[in-house]
């Protein structure tokens, strides 16, 4: 992802807005098509299997190339993140210059089931202009020049 984020899975459905992720943890994830960054195809890390059965006529038999195995995951250290003081998530998101929502969905990439009780009301609620919980951690991607802008000129995120 644009984020550094890494999805190991099999791509269920994917159309121009969507892709549709099943994880190899068995879950379901949707990504947004325009924050995906590339896409491989590679063999997740695993604990060694055994030898396979040799073919019964060796001679007709010509073994498959290997997939590469999969890039180590991602560091959080990679991917900004703001601490919240109380500000609302509209705030904060002007502040990084990003979609309040682009930073809630990468929150929760990142934090899964670890989501704090107050974090869960916060985004039921779908108030962005409310404060924020203090002491919580928001992840966001940093924002990237559009072509024919200005460098270091980024549409600043309205409404909520």
């Amino acid at each position: 992802m644009r984020s550094g984020h890494v999805y190991y899975g099999y791509i269920l459905a994917s159309d121009t807005i969507w892709d549709t992720v099943l994880q190899i943890n068995r879950t379901i994830v949707y990504l947004r098509e325009d924050e995906v960054e590339r896409r491989s195809v590679c063999q997740p890390r695993t604990t060694p299997e055994a030898a396979p059965y040799p073919p019964l006529i060796p001679l007709l038999y010509s073994k498959p190339t290997p997939t590469p195995a999969c890039a180590r995951s991602f560091s959080l250290t990679t991917i900004p993140s703001v601490v919240s003081h109380g500000q609302s998530l509209k705030e904060l998101s002007l502040k990084v210059h990003t979609w309040p929502w682009h930073i809630i969905s990468l929150t929760n990439a990142i934090e899964r089931g670890r989501i704090s009780p107050a974090l869960k009301t916060y985004e039921s609620k779908h108030k962005w202009n409310a404060p924020t919980p203090r002491g919580q951690r928001f992840w966001y991607n940093p924002p990237i020049a559009r072509q024919g802008a200005p460098p270091g000129r980024h549409a600043a995120p309205s409404g909520g």
